[in-house]
């Protein structure tokens, strides 16, 4: 992808915040009737959903921190300062992504 491309997608990203879903619905309501034990799952997954959201904004802020400072004809990273914030970028990716396909 181009710079200019990468630029794009880092606009579009630090315009974009996720969602909880506790915004959209409260953790408790229909849970009258249900099992203590599937009430806690479903307490589990909630906060699995919370932290997600929480990395997946962090990762776009990261994201677009790293493309605003890249991309600034003033500045220059030094290799070693460019490969240490891809790395965070890249574990931080691997986490989100171990951590939506585990239920």
């Amino acid at each position: 992808m181009s710079a200019t491309g990468w630029g794009q997608a880092a606009q579009q990203a630090e315009q974009r915040v996720v969602e909880s879903p506790q915004s959209i619905q409260h953790p408790r309501s229909g849970f009258y009737g249900h099992s203590f034990v599937a009430q806690q799952k479903a307490m589990r997954n909630i906060e699995r959903q919370d932290k997600l959201v929480n990395d997946t904004n962090k990762l776009l802020a990261l994201v677009a921190n790293f493309n605003q400072t890249a991309n600034k004809s003033g500045t220059e990273l030094s290799s070693a300062d460019m490969a240490k914030r891809v790395e965070e970028i890249e574990k931080l990716a691997r986490s989100v992504k171990e951590r939506m396909l585990k239920e």
